[in-house]
């Protein structure tokens, strides 16, 4: 066992050599974003401390102290700082090598394999950048901790990795499950990650927490939700949002129509600023609260986020603000293909009617709600 472990560290040592051989200092570059002050990266003789609940995060990162376990006491850690260290400095020489590519192609005349040149490279170094303090212990002890900063690359991607495992499976397993694409539109690939909190729910264990696809009653869903969008690229993006009721039942044609509940568009967001604000953008259509009728099944409730284009929209486009945007018979689709809108999030909330429907509804007399009992046909 010990002339296995020797041969291991002296194997691991010629790897370290060779490394650092090909691994020369980059030059500083101000566009490297560094995690952290070099001074956190000292290692101490005192034991990491333990977490913390009560992290306020209006202070300036980073908010808790980090003791790194003290050197000379296990040699395997001495030495995967090494091979962590020299893995960071590769990283940094593949930053800058990529830069250089960049600046040297935009100065090239337009076309459209530069343009797509540029976008691969600009993906690429985005991806380095997530990858450059990947292994560093430091990092993942805070990100456990939630002492975090998304306006790192390493945070961001650490974050979104975390929704990929979990919270995105769920979310795509529910929607498809539940019809939601391709009943609303036909297909969706989420990058943004749509968090909905309800202050009507006040009361029991489920307070103001939600998980997609959840039934709710009329009380709970009375208030407009909270709705946060986190994305987790390096820019601030337009977004359009929407709720849509895809289960209105359509008595003249024995089907079902769709009722648009809440439009607001040209909301400003960034990895940072993630709340929607009714301040933020332009709010076409206020919220109605959900009013299904009795007797229907329940009622799918979909948040659906767009990216908006960069560019204005066209002059005959809804957008443009030169037509009303009716809440009946919605069509999210072809508001999305009018306004060249892409989707990019997605949640959604289930309901069916309850005794406390009528008294929400009753203050809002424009709907003019109208108790209903629906039954289904026999065959």
């Amino acid at each position: 066992m010990k002339r296995s472990l020797l041969y291991v560290s002296r194997s691991c040592r010629r790897s370290l050599s060779t490394q650092a051989a090909t691994a020369a200092e980059v030059p500083e570059d101000p566009d490297i974003l560094t995690t952290q002050n070099p001074s956190f990266n000292k290692p101490t003789s005192n034991d990491s401390t333990s977490p913390s609940n009560n992290i306020d995060l209006s202070q300036q990162y980073p908010r808790l102290q980090y003791r790194s376990p003290a050197l000379g006491v296990v040699p395997a850690f001495d030495l995967a700082l090494d091979i962590i260290k020299n893995d960071r400095q590769l990283t940094k020489q593949k930053m800058h090598a990529t830069k250089k590519k960049i600046k040297t192609l935009e100065t090239k005349p337009d076309s459209s394999l530069k343009t797509s040149q540029l976008r691969d490279l600009k993906v690429y170094h985005r991806q380095l950048e997530g990858l450059l303090d990947i292994n560093d212990p430091e990092i993942h002890w805070r990100h456990a901790r939630g002492d975090i900063d998304l306006n790192m690359p390493i945070y961001r991607h650490l974050a979104q990795r975390k929704w990929q495992e979990k919270a995105l499976r769920l979310l795509e397993q529910r929607v498809t499950q539940m019809s939601v694409t391709p009943d609303i539109i036909p297909i969706i690939s989420p990058t943004v990650d749509v968090r909905l909190n309800f202050p009507g729910r006040t009361k029991g264990e489920r307070k103001g927490l939600f998980e997609a696809g959840e039934m709710l009653n009329s009380r709970e869903s009375s208030i407009a939700p909270k709705i946060e969008i986190q994305s987790f690229g390096d820019d601030s993006k337009k977004y359009s949002i929407a709720i849509v009721d895809q289960d209105v039942p359509d008595e003249a044609n024995d089907a079902f129509k769709s009722y648009l509940h809440y439009l607001q568009t040209d909301v400003v967001l960034s990895p940072v600023e993630h709340a929607v604000d009714a301040a933020n953008g332009k709010v076409i259509h206020s919220f109605i609260p959900p009013h299904p009728h009795k007797g229907t099944p329940y009622h799918r409730y979909t948040v659906v986020v767009w990216e908006q284009p960069e560019q204005a929209p066209q002059p005959n486009a809804p957008l443009a603000g030169k037509q009303a945007i009716p809440r009946e018979n919605f069509d999210a689709q072809k508001f999305a293909q009018q306004n060249g809108l892409h989707a990019v999030g997605i949640n959604f909330w289930r309901q069916v009617w309850d005794e406390n429907v009528s008294s929400v509804m009753a203050d809002y007399p424009e709907v003019a709600f109208v108790e209903k009992n629906f039954r289904p046909i026999k065959a």
